[in-house]
């Protein structure tokens, strides 16, 4: 993901109530990860429906920022990883 979609996308998961604590961001074809936690407790996000929101977010910014995206197909975006870490 560029820049011109990292920033709003670290904002819509801070506006979900999180922090991100650590990431891990590629320049080649390895994924990024942001390891994220809850900005309340500071504990790992393990509830499958804020799993799904943070899914869901993610695909909007993936949506609006990388149109590509869209492109391949929203049921290859549905698969996207949602190992917490």
């Amino acid at each position: 993901m560029c820049v011109r979609g990292r920033v709003p996308c670290f904002q819509a998961l801070k506006n979900l109530g999180l922090n991100i604590c650590r990431a891990e961001v590629s320049a080649d074809d390895n994924p990024n990860k942001f390891y994220v936690t809850d900005a309340n407790t500071s504990e790992k996000v393990v509830k499958s429906e804020q799993i799904e929101q943070i899914r869901t977010v993610i695909i909007q910014n993936m949506i609006k920022y990388h149109p590509e995206a869209a492109e391949v197909g929203l049921h290859s975006l549905r698969s996207f990883p949602t190992t917490v870490i």
